[in-house]
Parts: C-alpha cells; sequence; structure tokens
C-alpha cells in the first residue's frame, strides 16, 4: 500500500496490518464495537431533520434532496502506515465519501468556514508561513519551539467544540447571508454528524466515542475552530506569552523565552484533560515546521526547504501515461515553492538546483525546466489602466449569464483520444478534467473495506424476462437490491408506469428477477454532463443550421 509520507509504497504481511488495525480499534477510550447496524437509523433520523427544516422554509427543496440520503455506503476505516516512524504504527484514515451524512458535513463545513481564523494565529500554507517570519527578529533568551497535539480529531470534545461554535454564531453578523438557518439549528445538525462516527472493519462496526469524525469535510473546521478557542485562553492567561504563535491545524510554532517554556506548556495542557500536546526544541538552531526549515543566525531568522530522511525525490516521470499538463504543474510546483520559501538567494539556488536535479532523474527535459523557470523570474507586464467604455464592457462581459456554468467532466486520459474529445466538450462549455486511465496504487489491494456492487449505490443493471429474450437494462442512484424490490413489488402490482410489469402482464410473462444482476457502476455526473452538452451542442446546431458531429452522437448513445 501507499506509505503515509514520502511518495513511496510499504510491503506489509497482512497479518501485521491486521494486528495494527486490531490494536488501534481496541482502544475503548476512543472506539467500541456495535453490535446492531446503525445507518439506517441515521438516514431516518437525518431524514426527520431535513425534512422539519424544509417544511419550514429553512431549507431548499434542491437543498433538501441533496441533503437526504437513502441507501449510503457506510464509512470504512484503514490505516496508512507511518514508515518514517518507529515501529511503523498506522494512522487511520475515515473514508465517508457516499455515507448518510457526508453531504450534510459538506453542508456544515461552507457556513462555518468563515468562522475560522479570526484571531490572526492561523497560517492556511507553508509559503504564507515563510512570509511572515523570515522578517522576525530573535534574541539569545528566546528559542524556537514547536507544538503538535496528540491524536487531535478523537480528542476534541464535541459539547464544549458546539457551544464555542454556538457562541461564534451568535456573534456573526454575516450569517444571514450564507445561510437561512438560525445558530441553534445549525449546532443541532452539528451535534448529530459528530456524534454518529461509525465506521467498518473487518465487517464489524465500531464506533468513535469521542472526538470528530476523521473522514468527515465538517471535522476539520471544528478541530480549527476548537485550536483557536485552546490557543487564545493559554496565550491570553500565561504569565509570559509567546512573541510568536503560528498554527496549521494541530501543529503550531512558538517563539518565547527560554524561561517560559515549562510554564506555557502545562498552561497548554491544563485546558482540556483530553486534549496533550506534544513539544519539540531547536536542534542545532533548526526546527523544522510544515515543509520549511526554520534557523537563527545573528538574531535573525532564515527560512528554507525541509525534507524527511524518508523523502525519495520520486515525482510524476516525464516519461509516464499521463496528462502532459500534469507533468507540467508538477515542475510547476515544486519549482514555484524553490522560489518563494527560501528567505536567502542562497538558498533559493541551492533549492532550485536539487529540484532541478531531481526533475531530470523523473525524465523532465531540460526544456521544460528552463521555461518555467524563464515564466517564474520574469517581471508581470505593466498593467494598462482601461477606459470607461472598456470598464463597461468588462461589467457586462462578467455579468452575463452562463450557457452551463455547472457543466462539469471528468475523463480517463488516453493519449490521441481524450485531448480531441476534450476540445470538443470545451468548445461547448463543459469544463473537462483528465485522470490517470490505470494508476500503480490500483494494481494492490486496497485495506478499506467496500460493500459489495449490489449494495453499492449509482449502478447500471438488468433484469432479463425467463420466458423470451427480453431484457430490461436500468440504472439507479441507490442500490441495487433496493431498487430490485420495487421492480418485484410494481410487478405484484401491475403498477403504471412500469416497463417490467407492462411487459409481465401484457403478454402473461415471468420476470426472471433470480438472474437479475449488475453490469457496470454508473455515473449520474457523466450522464448529466453528457445531456447537459448535447442539449447545448443540439442548440449550437440549430442556430447555426448545423447537424452535430456523427462522431459526438456515437459517443453520446453510447
Amino acid at each position: 500500500m501507499k506509505a503515509d509520507k514520502g511518495n513511496c509504497f510499504v510491503v506489509l504481511d497482512k497479518r501485521d496490518y491486521d494486528r495494527k488495525m486490531d490494536s488501534l480499534l481496541s482502544d475503548r477510550n476512543t472506539f467500541e464495537l456495535v453490535l446492531k447496524s446503525p445507518f439506517k437509523r441515521i438516514e431516518r433520523e437525518l431524514y426527520k431533520m431535513l425534512l422539519v427544516l424544509k417544511n419550514q422554509r429553512k431549507i431548499s427543496d434542491s437543498t433538501y434532496h441533496r441533503l437526504h440520503s437513502t441507501d449510503a455506503i457506510p464509512p470504512a476505516i484503514c490505516g496508512s502506515i507511518k514508515h518514517h516512524k518507529q515501529g511503523n504504527p498506522v494512522r487511520p484514515i475515515v473514508s465517508s465519501i457516499g455515507s448518510a451524512i457526508y453531504n450534510t458535513s459538506k453542508f456544515l463545513t461552507d457556513i462555518l468556514s468563515p468562522l475560522q481564523n479570526c484571531n490572526g494565529f492561523s497560517v492556511p500554507n507553508s509559503a504564507k508561513f515563510a512570509e511572515e517570519i523570515c522578517n522576525v527578529d530573535i534574541q539569545d533568551d528566546e528559542v524556537l519551539l514547536s507544538f503538535g497535539v496528540v491524536s487531535l480529531f478523537t480528542a476534541i470534545p464535541v459539547n464544549k467544540a458546539c457551544d464555542y461554535i454556538s457562541n461564534k454564531l451568535l456573534k456573526d453578523d454575516t450569517l444571514s447571508s450564507r445561510t437561512s438557518l438560525n445558530s441553534n439549528e445549525i449546532i443541532s445538525l452539528l451535534h448529530f454528524v459528530l456524534s454518529n462516527n461509525y465506521c467498518i472493519y473487518d465487517d464489524k462496526i465500531y464506533k468513535q466515542i469521542h472526538g470528530c469524525a476523521m473522514g468527515s469535510p465538517v471535522s476539520l473546521v471544528v478541530a480549527h475552530l476548537c485550536m483557536e478557542a485552546i490557543e487564545e485562553v493559554a496565550i491570553n492567561t500565561s504569565e509570559i506569552q509567546p512573541k510568536v504563535w503560528k498554527r496549521y491545524v494541530d501543529d503550531s510554532f512558538c517563539i518565547i523565552k527560554r524561561n517560559a517554556v515549562n510554564s506555557f506548556h502545562t498552561t497548554l495542557n491544563s485546558i482540556d484533560p483530553h486534549i496533550s500536546f506534544t513539544i519539540e526544541e531547536e536542534s542545532d538552531q533548526q526546527i523544522a515546521f510544515l515543509d520549511t526549515l526554520v534557523s537563527r543566525k545573528d538574531n535573525t531568522i532564515t527560512i528554507g526547504v525541509y525534507r524527511k530522511a524518508t523523502h525519495t525525490d520520486r515525482y510524476l516521470d516525464f516519461s509516464s501515461h499521463h496528462d502532459k499538463r500534469h507533468k507540467i504543474s508538477t515542475a510547476e510546483t515544486l519549482l514555484h515553492r524553490a522560489i518563494k520559501l527560501p528567505s536567502t538567494s542562497q538558498g533559493k539556488n541551492a533549492e532550485i538546483n536539487h529540484v532541478t536535479d531531481a526533475l531530470r532523474v523523473n525524465n523532465y527535459p531540460s526544456y521544460v525546466i528552463s521555461n518555467i523557470l524563464k515564466r517564474k523570474f520574469s517581471k508581470p507586464p505593466a498593467l494598462a489602466i482601461p477606459t470607461p467604455e472598456e470598464l463597461v464592457c468588462m461589467f457586462f462581459k462578467w455579468a452575463a449569464p452562463q450557457e452551463n456554468p455547472n457543466s462539469f467532466a471528468v475523463l480517463p486520459f488516453i493519449n490521441g483520444v481524450t485531448q480531441p474529445l476534450t476540445r470538443i466538450l470545451r468548445r461547448h462549455d463543459i469544463q473537462v478534467v483528465n485522470k490517470p486511465l490505470r494508476t500503480l496504487q490500483q494494481e494492490f489491494p486496497s485495506p478499506k473495506f467496500r460493500p459489495s456492487i449490489e449494495h453499492q449505490p449509482n449502478v447500471v443493471y438488468k433484469i432479463p424476462c425467463g420466458d423470451c429474450d427480453w431484457c430490461y437494462i436500468g440504472e439507479t442512484g441507490r442500490c441495487f437490491e433496493t431498487r430490485k424490490k420495487e421492480h418485484i413489488r410494481n410487478v405484484k402490482t401491475c403498477a403504471n408506469g412500469s416497463n417490467i410489469a407492462k411487459h409481465a402482464w401484457s403478454f402473461d410473462l415471468r420476470i426472471d428477477f433470480d438472474n437479475s444482476s449488475v453490469i457496470d457502476k454508473g455515473s449520474f455526473r457523466i450522464r448529466k454532463t453528457l445531456e447537459a452538452w448535447h442539449t447545448s451542442a443540439t442548440k449550437h446546431a440549430d442556430n447555426n443550421s448545423k447537424p452535430i458531429p456523427n462522431q459526438c452522437s456515437i459517443l453520446f448513445n453510447k
């Protein structure tokens, strides 16, 4: 399986992996074994909550249908091997995509995200951190520190977090512009999402009894807000406050007086009994934070790029069967970091040389690297001031509604096929993203639990007739077993509008439900994209008196 860090693979005996996961899940302070499946109950309770909000016109019909769930996929937990740590422990990862509360969690994330980073201590990325730190002066009696939280997501006190978020919502003057829900309704949904932390491993159901769900989108926002509350209390109540405090989720960088290190660490650990902070002091006047190496010399701070000892310098190979834009983007990202992060010209040159050598090992041509560097180092052209007439034209062009603003397609990359198809779709205002047809990781067995295809949503299925060659082909957004029960009921009652029932009753034939099966996984996103394209193409053809290209019609029909 893919390692936790370092862009490499780990080969591990499955029995050893199972022992590590069993040890993780046997921690009764965090997980408990559940004998009865809770997933149908979660769907029923969520349905009742959403129905009340819809009837009160707090959410629209489209939002209700988007958040409402039937036949959801249970969240599954797996472990990512930390090969860079002693004993090779596992990092628990919960996949909740397609679960009953996943869309509700995303909905809450959009509402709560603007509440983050109101105190100015959080940094969004390494570049912003380097920009804010590089000009700081440090004295001889001050020290560089790094703080981390032990298992933050499983340590967050849900009730305290909800109370803190509730107070933030009451003080938010912009809440009404984002949603029609009041703070109590938001907190009720949030508490429901955070309290139903279930996952499956090895056909067993576990409940996370403390903290936030590790695979839920809103958990990251809750973690941010919880850390904000803790750091505000610690900094405001400490006798000697840190000179610098910068945080990225649960990792914090600090500059403080040497004689105040122990007292400040104690203050951090005293705020909540479940949240414990580890501390790391500078070594050889250096300390790592995120992917930066912070160094001190002559009372000044310098920033460089940090790589773990297990880093492999393996990137997307230029000769591999991938979209060329992906390869160019890989090189641009590495060279952009080499230019942006180091705070000295010497550091920039050293990092550019390192990245250049690594890219050449990964078969990147010299002209690709040099062209990127020319663009990165070239000065941007001077901006021309538009005339009032040009401003008016620019406004109307910006304000004009797009024909298909939401059309989106993800296509597998096949050299010589995907490129012309992408150009055709883009001419009809469909945004196209290419993905690899097959990756190395897909060649290995996945440790993550997956339900059988009959119990997965979004499938294409067939139901044959037992007395003739007729066969019904259908697709459903729910699982096949649920849809098959509806077809059986329709045949028994001769339901109007059912093609299967019509075929069975019109000719007195038997439908062979026992031999029905799932053909393949379907994708409603692709179908809706093609339908949007077909509508746009037909309109374009009518307006221009031109037929739709045959190859496009064939593709759509397929």
